[in-house]
């Protein structure tokens, strides 16, 4: 009933996927998927990245994952990326690995109609998990490669993607700790450093795989085990402690009033503009939660349609060619309620207060019964096509969800239990809990505005 969704927990993995935790710590996830054919997407989750690093360290959690590739126990001299060229699968640290602020995630997509072939791309991700080689001469090789990507990352993205980390997290570890690092400390770590970082972050306990495609599910969950579960002090040249460290949660405190982040970006021909109202991440883990998030996306089905009204029958001067809301997660600890848009030239100012308005508006006097069932209609037929065509879901899409599940703690409801929550939640939802959603646009405070636009606005204020 309504009133236990409070404390009902939503189902944390579809009824098809096996799951456990080895004697090690480190947990896994196996599903059998038939699309696309004869492919596997192979996954193993590190629960760290730059958070944890200290300020002389800051730029080596991504350093280790570039090593990887280099060199590992069983692989030498980039012989991991040669597998993977040879097996036709996409290779190279940038297309099989990411490193974040808290996460460190390596993904494997291989053929799979051949056992031999997922059978050695576990062992790789075993290598990586357990056996990477730093050695100074692995690291003098790499930190090019890694020079490389920190100069790239100066670019106007770059730099813009940098000013809004640093307003939105203003006075927080999240923007001292940007995972590309230091130019500085790429250049002169060394080796030992990161083997210290790598013995303590990269531990069975605070990591995992997951293993979704066309394969033998039972196979492939014996293998996992006879794999990866080492005692923490048996894993050499470097063993692990006993204990696994801990995952900090730094928490983003207030600010003041409205921050912006603005640049100019030669790549655009016009400009654009992202505002957030930031808030803390949103749990969802009952079925209340779940209730929430499909409100808060109601919300911005029924405000799109006013919008696309703004767009292309605006009452007075047309403002933006595209403008649209969200509930984001731009870092982990949070979910800001966004408005994103491109003006037409000139006129970022009106476009902004165009929305602004209309939020207030929603404020004041809710929506239409008629925009809220179309809302629901929308909504529900979404669920709808989602089901019919379950058996047609990519591996990659499973794979990403176990990762938020393991990382993030957002269950992975599957299709068919997402679709019947929906089906008995939706109907409770009524237009005032719709409309309230638009109090968490307080425009007072905790409002970060990041604007970019052409390089010709710097000459012509027309731009802006």
């Amino acid at each position: 009933s309504p009133e236990e969704w409070g404390t009902s927990a939503l189902a944390q993995l579809p009824p098809q996927a096996q799951h456990g935790v080895l004697g090690n710590g480190l947990r896994w996830i196996v599903q059998e998927n038939r699309e696309p054919k004869a492919r596997a997407e192979l996954y193993l989750i590190v629960a760290f990245g730059s958070l944890v690093e200290n300020e002389e360290e800051r730029g080596i959690a991504h350093i280790i994952e570039h090593l990887g590739f280099s060199a590992t126990k069983a692989y030498e001299n980039h012989a991991i990326v040669k597998f993977l060229e040879s097996i036709g699968a996409p290779f190279g640290a940038c297309q099989n690995a990411y490193t974040s602020f808290d996460r460190t995630v390596y993904t494997l997509h291989v053929p799979s109609d051949k056992d031999e072939l997922v059978s050695e791309a576990l062992t790789v991700l075993r290598e990586f998990a357990f056996f990477t080689r730093i050695s100074e001469e692995d690291l003098e090789k790499e930190r090019k490669v890694v020079l490389e990507e920190w100069r790239e990352s100066k670019n106007a993205q770059g730099r813009l993607f940098e000013d809004y980390i640093n307003a939105l997290c203003k006075n927080c570890k999240w923007c001292e700790r940007l995972p590309i690092g230091k130019e500085e400390v790429i250049k002169g770590v060394s080796a030992e450093t990161l083997r210290n970082f790598y013995r303590s972050f990269y531990h069975p306990a605070r990591m995992a795989v997951v293993a979704v495609g066309d394969f033998d599910g039972e196979g492939v969950r014996k293998q996992i085990c006879e794999l990866f579960d080492i005692p923490p002090g048996e894993i050499e040249p470097l063993a692990r402690e006993p204990s696994p460290p801990d995952r900090p949660l730094y928490a983003v405190p207030d600010t003041p009033g409205v921050l912006v982040a603005s640049s100019t970006d030669p790549e655009l021909s016009f400009a654009q503009g992202m505002l957030d109202c930031k808030r803390p991440k949103q749990e969802m883990r009952t079925i209340e939660g779940f209730r929430r998030n499909l409100t808060e996306d109601l919300f911005h089905k029924a405000f799109s349609s006013r919008l696309l009204k703004l767009t292309v029958e605006p009452k007075g001067p047309r403002n933006f060619f595209m403008v649209s809301t969200e509930t984001g997660q731009p870092v982990p600890a949070l979910n800001p309620l966004s408005i994103s848009l491109a003006p037409l030239p000139g006129r970022m100012r009106q476009a902004l207060e165009t929305v602004v308005e209309e939020i207030e508006r929603v404020k004041r006097t809710g929506f239409h019964p008629s925009e809220i069932t179309r809302a629901k209609r929308s909504m529900l037929a979404e669920f709808e096509e989602e089901f019919i065509e379950r058996e047609q879901r990519p591996s990659e899409t499973f794979a990403e969800e176990y990762v938020s599940l393991i990382l993030d703690d957002y269950p992975a409801l599957g299709v068919e239990e997402r679709a019947r929550t929906a089906a008995t939640v939706l109907p409770t939802i009524r237009g005032e809990d719709v409309a309230r959603v638009a109090d968490a646009f307080d425009f007072g405070r905790n409002v970060v505005l990041k604007i970019a636009t052409p390089p010709m606005s710097v000459r012509n204020p027309m731009y802006t």
